[in-house]
């Protein structure tokens, strides 16, 4: 429990984040506010929908890849509730698959961004409770080499000891 706790903190990290990067963005932020609210309160499908239409309005930055991020989040809740019925596992990873795309321009035009970081480290989390521990082995030991935060290199190394022990 102490690990989904610090997931829980972590995704909700994201989602204020985001909602800081967005602040001049009007009807993006409406959106990314919304879906934050949604998220705080297990409503998956309604966060999911405010996360695609903020992708939608804004969907070639730094805050489309944030949103991919917390939509994946949002699937891979919904996984867990669900016994991962519905494919829901496999939908946030396309989500970060396409966070990690986004992520991986904006880091250069933006070294201090830590929005690939992010990604990693949510898909890494969808690839272990899909006990694909290769995958998630690499995509945390990724956001490690990536990310600038230490408090997400702490929690990706903590992952990292688990799926090793």
């Amino acid at each position: 429990m102490k690990t989904k706790g610090r997931y829980i903190v972590l995704v909700a990290c994201v989602v204020l984040t985001t909602i800081l990067l967005v602040g001049c963005a009007d009807p993006v932020k409406v959106h990314m506010d919304k879906a934050g609210t949604y998220w705080g309160q297990g409503k998956f499908d309604e966060a999911i929908g405010e996360f695609t239409e903020a992708i939608e309005l804004n969907p070639d930055v730094d805050v489309a890849a944030l949103a991919y991020v917390g939509r994946a989040a949002c699937y891979h809740s919904k996984g867990d509730r669900v016994d991962n019925q519905g494919g829901e596992y496999d939908k946030a990873i396309a989500d970060c698959n396409k966070a990690i795309e986004l992520g991986n321009k904006v880091i250069k035009l933006d070294p201090e961004s830590n929005t690939l970081a992010l990604a990693y480290y949510q898909r890494g989390w969808v690839y272990s409770d899909k006990d694909e521990d290769d995958k998630a082995i690499a995509d945390f030991e990724n956001c490690i080499e990536v990310s600038g935060v230490s408090s997400l290199i702490q929690m990706a190394q903590e992952r990292l000891d688990e799926l090793r022990a």
